[in-house]
């Protein structure tokens, strides 16, 4: 091993140490005050990064689908609806 591990196991907290300090120092609001279990860390992460993706890949897609909706109902496609076995005007 590339480090001063012992054993598998210390090289991997030391990993596991090392991407809790990175993402930290990325995602400075995940912090916890006191001595917080690695697990809570990760999950406070998770829960920034989720949000975090939602405002770049929901939010351009709703205002996407917003407008072909908009262009839709410009269009006059929206009178002619479908329902099964008929078109109505």
């Amino acid at each position: 091993m590339l480090c001063d591990c012992k054993t598998y196991k210390e090289y991997i907290a030391r990993i596991e140490r090392f991407l809790i300090e990175d993402l930290l120092r990325e995602y400075p609001d995940a912090k916890i005050d006191g001595n917080p279990s690695d697990r809570q860390i990760f999950q406070r992460l998770w829960r920034i990064i989720t949000l975090e993706i939602i405002g770049l890949v929901l939010v351009p897609m709703m205002r996407f689908f917003t407008i072909l909706i908009k262009m839709w109902m410009q269009s006059g496609m929206h009178l002619l609806l479908w329902y099964p076995g008929k078109l109505c005007l």
